[in-house]
């Protein structure tokens, strides 16, 4: 190649690189005009002594949570974890999103990942109230929900009075009490791709409208050849793509482990003052039971020898069961009201699948869909 021609191909590549990023930027813009960004950008969170962490984002409302604007009072309030802010779908895909469409009322979502027990108690108590809901949602997810109350009593002070006397806290070697990983495998380019999910429409709005068969090839091809923990579920006949990590969610959920065996304890003494706050100011308490994403699964993995770890997958079935058992029991003691949703996922196989096609075990907008379904149905039977 000459010099001038070697000129005339950097030229043309500079060239080209330029018009890509400008189509970029100019794209970025434009969405960011069409879309809100509470609905596509994720959360970038801050270190808190009560709540553990919080919002630090212009993109949310006054308080910090996932909704337009923080309004004078409410019909209904949704508190919880990442299941209820729907880290896998737009704000409006949501269940409370979706349970607003569905009853014309307005629903503020008191919601964000990696809460539990402890924050929905301090949420409902320090903002809840202050919107005069007729009606209390609480989303409880078996899936950390019970350890989550467990660490942060332990582990921040402002909820030592919670603390069992004489209970021996196990702390890791690190320092920090252990607690599951997000069921996430390693993801190429991870770093980029994160910033970008906290950062841009563009992306986020890509991976909501494609990304769903290009995570289940990653999940297949590439992380579970490196993490035998993986459990790839593709059944073809129904149609049905999608994986876990099993050995997490039963370590969140070991009855055997004194650490849940606590945050057991937790729960039900945060679920009961709960109820009982709202009790004496009128307010309808209801708590919305949602499952592990193996639970959804469980006729195509119960028992099933062709898929990898089946007996981790069994064991967390079975424990999956005896803690919803145990959670309905103390809930129907304390006089709680409560939906289990889960029956409503499975019957909705294979036709629709409630999550995405990925390690990812919260709820896509067919299964937020459902859930906001079956706490319609239940109020109008109320």
């Amino acid at each position: 190649m000459s010099n001038s021609g070697f000129k005339h191909y950097v030229a043309i590549s500079i060239l080209l690189t330029l018009s890509i990023l400008i189509s970029i930027i100019m794209g970025e813009g434009l969405l960011r005009i069409l879309f809100d960004p509470i609905d596509y950008l994720q959360a970038q969170l801050i270190p808190d002594d009560i709540l553990g962490h919080r919002v630090n984002s212009y993109r949310y409302d006054s308080w910090g949570f996932r909704n337009k604007a923080v309004p004078a009072s409410v019909k209904v309030v949704a508190i919880g974890d990442s299941q209820t802010y729907s880290i896998s779908t737009t704000a409006s895909d949501s269940w409370p999103g979706k349970l607003q469409k569905l009853t014309g009322q307005d629903v503020y979502n008191l919601s964000l990942g990696g809460y539990g027990p402890v924050q929905y108690y301090h949420l409902l108590k320090e903002r809840a109230f202050q919107l005069n809901p007729s009606l209390v949602i609480v989303g409880l997810y078996f899936g950390n929900d019970i350890l989550d109350a467990y660490n942060i009593v332990y582990t921040r002070d402002y909820w030592r009075h919670l603390r069992r006397p004489g209970f021996a806290t196990r702390v890791e070697p690190s320092g920090q009490i252990s607690r599951p990983a997000t069921p996430r495998g390693p993801k190429f380019l991870g770093r980029i791709r994160n910033w970008l999910a906290e950062n841009s429409i563009l992306y986020r709005v890509s991976v909501f409208s494609f990304g769903n068969v290009f995570q289940f090839l990653e999940v297949k091809y590439s992380h579970s050849t490196i993490d035998p923990d993986i459990t790839i579920l593709e059944n073809k006949e129904s149609q049905i793509r999608t994986a876990f990590r099993s050995s997490e969610e039963l370590r969140a959920l070991d009855l055997q482990d004194d650490k849940v065996q606590e945050g057991l304890r937790l729960t039900r003494q945060l679920f009961r003052e709960m109820h009982d706050l709202c009790s004496q100011r009128g307010i309808e308490f209801l708590v919305v039971l949602i499952p592990i994403k193996e639970s959804v699964f469980e006729e195509y993995i119960r028992e099933n020898r062709t898929i990898r770890n089946s007996n981790v997958i069994s064991h967390l079935l079975a424990t999956g069961r005896e803690i919803s058992r145990m959670m309905k029991s103390y809930f129907n003691e304390d006089g709680i009201t409560y939906i289990d949703v889960l029956p409503d996922l499975q019957r909705a196989l294979p036709t629709t699948n409630p999550y995405p096609r990925n390690l990812d075990n919260h709820l896509n907008p067919n299964g937020n869909e459902i859930v906001a379904r079956a706490i319609q149905k239940h109020l109008k039977r109320s």
